[in-house]
């Protein structure tokens, strides 16, 4: 199935793969854990086979990562779900460190309603910065291991990204953990 994929877009690997739901669509008679050991048993030979670099789940709430972890051989690369600064996953980032995982934040200004947080508008105000741009760095600078961005991003790429990040906040306005 991968390879008709990889010619479409005209490569010979992807970079990574996600199982983007944690309950399948049509288990067959299955238990949603049983069919996303069987789906994910899939996505290890797929690594294995060289014709993808990296794999992973979306939106596996813990409960989710501990089971793959029992009923599989290779721990997820990364976890994508929701995060932003009115959806703090702290429980699935938590899970994702002590695992080893990636987590990686997708819909990090809130479909725009992270803008209008009286808080994220004062910061970006006093920074003389966007309050998007407020937004993604307060979480890089918050949570290290958290990736706004698009791609997959390995965790020491994360964490250098959060370092250079704060230089961002230099100035006479100091942040603070109790904006968090």
């Amino acid at each position: 199935y991968i390879l008709p994929q990889c010619r479409r877009i005209g490569t010979d690997y992807l970079d990574c793969y996600l199982i983007h739901w944690p309950e399948p669509w049509n288990s067959q008679g299955k238990s949603n854990r049983e069919s996303r050991a069987e789906t994910w048993r899939q996505l290890e030979l797929l690594l294995e086979s060289g014709k993808c670099r990296s794999i992973g789940v979306s939106n596996f709430l813990p409960i989710h990562l501990e089971q793959l972890i029992e009923d599989c051989t290779i721990t997820p690369h990364i976890n994508q779900f929701e995060y932003n600064p009115l959806q703090q996953s702290k429980e699935i980032v938590a899970s994702c460190r002590e695992q080893g995982i990636v987590a990686q934040g997708y819909c990090p200004l809130a479909k725009g309603n992270a803008l209008r947080v009286p808080l994220v508008q004062e910061m970006a105000s006093q920074l003389g910065k966007s309050p998007a741009q407020v937004s993604i760095f307060t979480l890089l600078w918050a949570v290290a291991e958290i990736s706004p961005f698009p791609g997959f991003t390995p965790l020491e790429f994360a964490k250098q990204r959060c370092y250079h990040s704060q230089s961002f906040f230099t100035g006479p306005y100091q942040i603070q953990q109790r904006h968090f």
